[in-house]
């Protein structure tokens, strides 16, 4: 048996995340840019800059370069896998959450199909069509990643859900400190779950409570970085994506993404980065035909 298979062999894990909506509001920074915000200030402004985020990059599809890495706790490499695909948020109704898609199209050097914006010609279909075919490309595209944890919080735009007025209270806040490595006025809010059922779910559908840091701009609620961290007594889970301006979009998109994942006992650790660019967008349009009986 190859060494992928009798890795794969092991306890599977699961790490799996629910879709959140995203609201539209108006952007306003704070004042008193030297000051330390209050957590509540601070995730107001992030609250409100996440809303027009996801309207400035609705519909963007970005090129991603994905390198991941199964190693066993000795550190021996059991897998390698570098993949490139398509990664997009969409809303295909105004009644639907926001949704995130990947679509690999290229496996450690070799073309799985041609690159040819699948998912930008997917959402313009009839939006029950489009969210079919779309859930399945992800389901495809989810079995490239390797080791035996199976997740879908592995986007770089995950963990912003958490700064959605409706999950507010499901999370603890507190400030940490300017982080001037950031930015000029970058402030670390900290974040954890205490709401139950938590929003990601482990293995056998079990509560996987988050915790983790936001970066933020106090003055405008830019949202720079972001981390997620998760533990159990099976496995453990680290996310962070960072973002880099973009004029075009007027927003901060994102450049990188990295994780790593851990099974507790033998059953190894994974770590991935992820790179952005490419960045392109369309526009969902709707037709009305009338049938003349």
């Amino acid at each position: 048996m190859p060494r992928e298979q009798r890795a794969r062999a092991g306890r599977g894990i699961a790490i799996f995340a629910v879709a959140a909506a995203a609201v539209l509001v108006t952007t306003r920074g704070l004042t008193a840019a030297d000051a330390k915000p209050t957590s509540k200030a601070l995730l107001d402004a992030a609250s409100r800059y996440v809303g027009t985020f996801v309207e400035h990059f609705r519909n963007v599809v970005a090129e991603e370069r994905y390198v991941q890495d199964w190693k066993t706790n000795a550190g021996v490499l059991l897998v390698h896998r570098e993949l490139k695909g398509d990664f997009l948020l969409t809303r295909p109704s105004a009644a639907a959450p926001w949704l995130a898609f990947r679509d690999v199209f290229e496996v450690d050097g070799e073309k799985v199909r041609d690159h040819d914006d699948r998912l930008t010609e997917l959402f313009l279909k009839p939006a029950a069509k489009a969210m079919e075919e779309a859930a399945s490309i992800a389901l495809e595209s989810a079995r490239y990643n390797v080791s035996n944890v199976s997740r879908t919080i592995n986007q770089p735009l995950f963990t912003m859900i958490f700064l959605q007025p409706g999950y507010h209270a499901k999370f603890a806040y507190s400030v940490e400190k300017l982080d001037k490595n950031v930015g000029p006025n970058i402030w670390i809010l900290q974040y954890k779950e205490t709401a139950r059922p938590t929003i990601v779910r482990g293995t056998m559908n079990r509560d996987l409570p988050a915790k983790g840091r936001f970066w933020i701009d106090a003055q405008t609620g830019r949202v720079a970085k972001t981390e997620i961290q998760l533990e159990d007594n099976l496995q453990s889970a680290q996310l962070t994506t960072t973002f880099a301006a973009d004029d075009r979009f007027q927003i901060d998109v994102p450049l990188e993404m990295r994780e790593q994942y851990a099974v507790k006992g033998n059953g190894g650790k994974v770590t991935g980065v992820a790179t952005y660019g490419r960045f392109r967008q369309f526009e969902i349009t709707t037709t009305e035909e009338t049938t003349s009986r």
